[in-house]
């Protein structure tokens, strides 16, 4: 089978009159055959990694996180530091990950995050 995986991101913009939208979508081929879902919690006490479970380390995967707290933003990245990308509260990304593990950092108390993680 192919193209197992569909990606698709839309950026919108409306403001004083201005607008803009852009749809993107992508298909790839899932080499891998695992992916997996859950919650993390995550605190300031150094980077922790996100579980990968059955997802191989030494394959390319999609990675989509959430920060699900209200006001405290948590840091990814591919190690300890630094980090790669910062999400305020309420931010979700989505982007191919290469790296042997997925680390994140709360700036404060301690973030829930949402993630999965598929192998491609």
């Amino acid at each position: 089978m192919a193209n197992e995986i569909t990606i698709t991101v839309q950026l919108s913009y409306n403001n004083a009159g201005r607008t803009l939208s852009v749809v993107e979508s992508y298909q790839a081929n899932q080499v891998g055959t695992d992916y997996i879902r859950g919650t993390k919690d995550i605190t300031t006490a150094g980077a922790q990694t996100l579980p990968l479970g059955s997802v191989g380390t030494a394959v390319h995967s999609y990675v989509l996180i959430k920060n699900t707290h209200a006001s405290s933003y948590v840091d990814i990245g591919y190690a300890d530091t630094p980090y790669v990308a910062r999400l305020l509260f309420g931010q979700s990304m989505l982007t191919p990950w290469t790296g042997a593990a997925i680390y994140a950092k709360a700036q404060t108390g301690t973030v829930i995050v949402e993630y999965t993680i598929i192998e491609a």
